[in-house]
């Protein structure tokens, strides 16, 4: 319910939103990212969460 209402307000600056990602079996990814998985809520300006996951966690990745 709560994400249905953030989606709905919009115009909130995407505060709150986290990507939460996994690495699955792959022990390069969990070498390279330093866990097989995490949370990740801050990222670059001007960097969406959507754009977070797409350059680090591709295969793995939902924001919300």
């Amino acid at each position: 319910m709560l994400g249905l209402t953030a989606l709905a307000g919009g115009g909130g600056g995407g505060s709150g939103v986290c990507a939460h990602w996994s690495c699955g079996g792959s022990s390069q990814c969990a070498a390279a990212m330093g866990a097989p998985s995490g949370v990740q809520c801050q990222f670059a300006p001007g960097q969406s969460c959507g754009q977070w996951c797409a350059a680090y966690v591709p295969s793995n990745c939902s924001c919300y």
